[in-house]
This record gives C-alpha cells, sequence and structure tokens, in this order.
C-alpha cells in the first residue's frame, strides 16, 4: 500500500461503515467498481468474507480473474469464509494462478470444503504438483495425511 490521500481514506472509511451496517448490495459495489482503488476494493471482498451472504458468492468469484493479485487472493480468502459450495470449482480452476499468494489462499478455502469430492481431488493435486512446502502442507492437513 502506497501513500493514501484524503479521498482514499475516506473511501476505506466508508467501505469500514458498509460492513457495520452489514450492506452487503453496498460492499459488492465497491468491490465490482473498476474506477475504485485496490485496498477499498480488497477491504470490501474482506468485509464480505467477514458477513458470510451468499449473495456476496458470484461477485467474489467473478473476482477471481481480476488482473489485480491482491483482489484474487483476498476473494479466494472471502469464499472460503463463506464457505458456499458453488465456489469449489472456480476456486479449483484458480489454483492455477500465476501467484503464488492468490493459490495459498485458493488452498485454505478449498481446505474449509473437506466434504465435498471436487475439492478433495483439487487438494490432491496440490499435494502432488504444488512446488510450494506451504501450500503441501495445508492440503496434506485437509486431506487427513498429517495432524
Amino acid at each position: 500500500m502506497g501513500i493514501l490521500g484524503e479521498p482514499e481514506i475516506e473511501k476505506l472509511k466508508e467501505i469500514k461503515k458498509l460492513k457495520e451496517k452489514r450492506d452487503v448490495e453496498g460492499l459488492i459495489k465497491a468491490l465490482k467498481d473498476e474506477n475504485e482503488f485496490e485496498d477499498a476494493r480488497t477491504d470490501a471482498a474482506l468485509a464480505l468474507g467477514e458477513i458470510k451472504d451468499e449473495r456476496a458468492v458470484e461477485p467474489l468469484i467473478e473476482a477471481l480473474s481480476h488482473k489485480a493479485p491482491g483482489i484474487r487472493m483476498v476473494a479466494a480468502k472471502a469464499l472460503g469464509e463463506i464457505g458456499d459450495k458453488r465456489a469449489i470449482e472456480p476456486l479449483a480452476r484458480a489454483y492455477h494462478d500465476h501467484n503464488r499468494y492468490v493459490r495459498y489462499y485458493v488452498v485454505i478455502a478449498l481446505s474449509r470444503f473437506k466434504d465435498d469430492e471436487r475439492a478433495l481431488k483439487a487438494l490432491e493435486e496440490v499435494l502432488r504438483e504444488d512446488p510450494e512446502p506451504d501450500h503441501r502442507r495445508i492440503a496434506a492437513i485437509a486431506l487427513g495425511k498429517i495432524r
């Protein structure tokens, strides 16, 4: 994060108020606003994950393919927190992201769906193929291979 000016600070305050009011539609609007600066959009995605409202699932799935890795990363985190099974296949596809930090949050999100065969299959792929030891460790724990 760079130095924030007054407009950016005000926008972050606005996102915080939307979160406090549990204004899911307002947070979704902020997440989708391409004219918004990235920190506001990531804060909106994180708030949606904390609120856990199913209306946020589709916009967060869309955010998994955003050009900014920070937005993709928090979208994966939020989808894992919401726990809606519509997110499993998009998360499994997002596992192939070139950014290892995005993949880290995708693996954590997938590990929350231990009762779904699609998530388990994706985690098995992580365990077999991921070059990052932390990713493989999370997958192994989720699959019950280690404790």
